[in-house]
């Protein structure tokens, strides 16, 4: 602990648990969401990175799996103990109902992947998310 106060944020990377298996998708995200929100609880960082990312086997299903109550829950989570949610550029992640939902919460957020639109594939996603909720 001593080590971490010495910088001035810590970014944790939430992403897909390699050890829940994916078999059952609806399965697969009650676990992870439990997951997430018991790691968010500890607190200990400020930024959730690979915020609502899915394994390769699910991402296809971010829109059925990532229901509004699971948005809820990890949203909480994070904003009960103080962690911005990083806006994957390249990634185009979490999606915007689920950041709309975070800002509504009164979140914060953290922007990461921001480069020329060139090296980043044309990514354009953080001003879209920007635009779309208004954010300074």
């Amino acid at each position: 602990v001593e080590v971490l106060n010495q910088f001035d944020y810590v970014r944790a990377e939430l992403a897909p648990y390699d050890e829940i298996e994916t078999n059952d998708s609806e399965a697969y995200m009650e676990a992870y969401v439990g997951r997430l929100v018991e790691d968010l609880s500890l607190g200990g960082c400020d930024i959730w990175g690979k915020a609502s990312q899915l394994p390769a086997a699910l991402a296809g299903q971010y829109e059925t799996l990532w229901t509004p109550a699971r948005m809820n829950r990890v949203i909480d989570a994070a904003k009960a103990s103080r962690i911005a949610i990083e806006i994957d550029n390249p990634a185009k992640l979490p999606n915007l109902a689920f950041l709309k939902i975070a800002k509504e919460k009164g979140c914060k957020f953290a922007f990461s992947g921001i480069r020329t639109a060139e090296a980043a594939g044309g990514s354009q996603y953080v001003f879209e998310v920007i635009d779309s909720l208004g954010l300074g």
